[in-house]
């Protein structure tokens, strides 16, 4: 009964929500338009209903975490607190109405549960064999479920699934070489980056949970929207010389 829309798996519409409500959050409190701002928070309650129904445990985490880094980075004022208010009594009305549904997802003696938690552990084992067979250049972007099938070749190709960690998916796909290719980059932009932007910590964060963000074409879209809307502003002299 987990929502997730148009989306393959409830996961990643939480993920893609997630991040969604913590940039929602930044609009309101840095708009002056109170009609937009109207129009926003109606946005936020229809994104936190569809958060909410997705039941995506890291998803709530990570927006948990996306919400504390704006409190750190000291971004609130009195327009925040007052959303937070809002979300907080609507969070609330919904864990009345829908007790037993939540308490299901955080009971580990659940049968879904016990398999879920069943399959992350089997998936840690599937990526220590494939990272030990293709260490050093990996298996090549997109071709994890690939390696898996060669170990596993009794099994069908819906049956075989990505590791849910885009960290450890990333290492088995482009190996120690691909890493150190990315630490490099990662070193030479590190200036150029808002590293403490929330909707895209909440995506980094929400990967230790799921792969859609890397593994799925709309997931890497996303992922590089939110690159994209982190990289910091650059003053540019536009004065032309005179020859």
């Amino acid at each position: 009964l987990r929502a997730y829309g148009a989306f393959g798996w409830p996961n990643s519409l939480g993920i893609y929500l997630a991040a969604v409500f913590i940039f929602g959050v930044i609009l309101i409190c840095r708009n002056e338009n109170s009609k937009i701002k109207t129009l926003l928070l109606v946005g936020q309650i229809m994104i936190l209903l569809g958060l909410f129904f997705s039941f995506a445990r890291g998803a709530w985490l990570a927006l948990i975490v996306g919400l504390l880094i704006l409190i750190i980075k000291k971004n609130t004022g009195k327009l925040f607190w007052q959303q937070i208010g809002v979300y907080t009594l609507i969070i609330f009305i919904l864990l009345i109405i829908f007790k037993p549904l939540i308490f299901s997802r955080f009971d580990l003696n659940n049968r879904l549960e016990k398999m879920s938690l069943s399959q992350r552990t089997n998936q840690l084992t599937e990526f220590r064999q494939v990272f030990s067979k293709n260490y050093l250049v990996g298996v090549g972007p997109g071709n994890y479920t690939i390696a898996l099938h060669s170990l596993y070749p009794k099994y069908s190709a819906g049956d075989l699934k990505p590791v849910h960690n885009i960290f450890l998916l990333f290492i088995a796909e482009w190996g120690i070489v691909g890493v150190f290719l990315l630490g490099y980059l990662l070193f030479f932009i590190r200036k150029k980056i808002n590293w403490i932007f929330s909707p895209l910590l909440v995506i980094l964060f929400a990967g230790f949970f799921d792969h859609w963000s890397i593994s799925m074409f709309t997931g890497l879209m996303f992922f590089c929207l939110m690159i994209g809307m982190s990289v910091k502003y650059v003053d540019v002299d536009t004065k032309v010389k005179q020859e």
